[in-house]
């Protein structure tokens, strides 16, 4: 099934295809003609057929993370890695077996490519592995697509490490926590040092090279969201807007948290933060897909942790009873499928049921977290904020909508 917003004037249909993002334009004429002729879903059907994809779907990737250490030079209140903070790190004479367990894996689920992220921790912690895996993936599947992601705090970024991150064509991904304010009272070093000035000065040098992917991630709560303007403005002085991609995640908490947030605050202040940042002509955020087939739930992809345990869900490392295997056994990686037994339901094709690790946080068990209605706003409300851009008048969120064929 594929999944679609549309909005419809005068003058024809404007549809997205939200597994590609790709729009289109119909003629009103046409429309209506195709519409009395063959029904509304074959209609739709013959027209998202018709839009140019740029998505390869036949291509099957095995994905990783990579745990490379749990060590971390920064102390974040809510990190749940502070109560796993282990002297783990992964080391060069693990490669060998890191890769045998990869390639293995690789040519059992008959791959077309492989995803590897790394995180930790801080893995720049640990490059000097980071740099010879990195290497010795590139030399074991050197007639495969390959791609390389790291997720890191942004402050121990050195010039070789860039060099090399541009080499290797890196997607680099690094957490903002608010305004310099909210981000200096999270994200600080054990002496208690504030890093927003340290991250924005190494942004500024990320961005010379140009085969170095740059994600920008904004954790909100209830407390910061409000500064998240100050943060674009900052971003916005390192020039090159349409090379940073910005996206924002709420934190993950049960109910009594002081950060938990309802769905329906998600939504008003994800419509605050999208403004915000189509103002600023940053790299838009894609579609948003609620967990999906997540790691949890599909069967090509797995964490590898800095004590050599495999788990399912990076999430879950540090949890002992989800612990699947080690590296040394080739067990079976399958995920549980799809959560939820709603197929009718429109969203269904973006969620699956969800993230079960946020129903983990608050009921202890890996369960179905509908996201229904945040799921619905979300697309709905980024169609509307590309149509008024492209259309250069005001689009009504109502006249738009969500639906699959």
């Amino acid at each position: 099934m594929t999944t679609f917003t549309y909005f419809k004037n005068i003058d024809g249909i404007y549809l997205k295809n939200l597994d590609n993002e790709a729009i289109v334009f119909v003629d009103g004429d046409e429309f209506d003609k195709n519409l009395k002729t063959n029904g509304f879903k074959s209609t739709f059907k013959e027209i998202l057929n018709n839009i140019p994809n740029n998505i390869n779907n036949n291509n099957k990737f095995l994905s990783i993370m990579i745990v490379t250490n749990m060590n971390c030079n920064l102390c974040c209140s809510y990190c749940f890695e502070n109560n796993n903070r282990k002297n783990d790190f992964l080391k060069i004479e693990d490669i060998s077996n890191i890769c045998n367990n990869v390639k293995e894996f690789f040519e059992k689920g008959n791959y077309n490519g492989i995803s590897i992220t790394f995180t930790g921790g801080e893995p720049l912690l640990n490059f000097e592995f980071i740099k010879k895996l990195t290497e010795k993936i590139k030399n074991i599947f050197y007639n495969k697509i390959v791609y390389f992601s790291i997720i890191t705090n942004g402050t121990k970024i050195s010039e070789k490490m860039l060099i090399f991150f541009d080499k290797y064509r890196y997607n680099l991904q690094i957490t903002f926590d608010g305004s310099k304010k909210f981000h200096d009272l999270e994200r600080k070093t054990s002496e208690d040092i504030g890093t927003y000035e340290i991250i924005l000065d190494n942004l500024s040098r990320i961005l010379d090279y140009t085969n170095i992917t740059l994600n920008i991630r904004f954790n909100i709560t209830k407390f910061n969201f409000k500064s998240i303007g100050d943060v674009l403005d900052d971003l916005s002085y390192l020039g090159n807007n349409a090379l940073i991609h910005i996206y924002f995640e709420f934190l993950d908490v049960c109910k009594k948290n002081i950060y938990y947030l309802t769905e329906r605050e998600k939504i008003n202040i994800s419509k605050c933060l999208i403004d915000k940042i189509f103002k600023y002509d940053f790299d838009k955020p894609k579609g948003y897909i609620s967990g999906g087939l997540c790691m949890y739930k599909n069967n090509t992809a797995y964490t590898i942790n800095s004590d050599m345990n495999i788990y399912k869900c990076y999430s879950l490392v540090g949890y002992n009873n989800f612990i699947v295997s080690n590296l040394t056994n080739l067990v079976d990686i399958s995920g549980t499928g799809t959560l939820c037994n709603n197929k009718a339901c429109n969203v269904y094709e973006l969620c699956y049921g969800g993230c079960p690790f946020s129903q983990f946080n608050e009921l202890g068990i890996m369960v179905k977290n509908c996201r229904f209605e945040y799921l619905n706003f979300f697309n709905k409300y980024i169609f509307k904020k590309e149509l008024e851009k492209e259309l250069n008048t005001i689009v009504d969120i109502d006249d738009i909508h969500l639906d699959k064929v």
